[in-house]
């Protein structure tokens, strides 16, 4: 998944989510933005099981540099949040999520839309 980097830093793995290329590649309709994230589940399972092995803390960093404000598909990005909060809820792994690159009107969107975030992620410092 070329949207996706990972980052080590002492205890912490920060995994660095690519939103421009994500956003390039997100589905538009909410059955295709399940099956999208039932690919991506064998994923979140291999880096929590390396959380779990080696005792690491997770860090999600949304990285917002360079995209298309007009190329977000909310519905469906949204999903992919309650998607895999739902999937991952019981590890309780993902210590924080950070905000990149991130321009005023990106700030405002993702302000707007805290309401209806899965709950631990609206208290978080986005």
């Amino acid at each position: 998944m070329e949207w996706l980097r990972f980052q080590p830093e002492g205890d912490v793995l920060k995994v660095h989510i690519l939103i421009g290329p994500l956003i390039d590649i997100h589905p538009d309709g909410l059955d295709e933005t399940d099956a999208f994230c039932r690919e991506l589940y064998p994923v979140l399972d291999r880096i929590n099981d390396l959380c779990i092995t080696k005792n690491l803390k997770q860090i999600a960093v949304a990285d917002f540099n360079g995209i298309q404000i007009h190329k977000i598909k909310p519905i469906p990005l949204i999903r992919m949040l309650w998607n895999c909060h739902e999937y991952t809820k019981e590890q309780k792994l993902l210590k924080g999520i950070d905000i990149g690159g991130a321009d005023p009107v990106v700030k405002a969107l993702i302000e707007s839309v805290r309401g209806i975030l899965p709950p631990f992620m609206r208290g978080f410092g986005i």
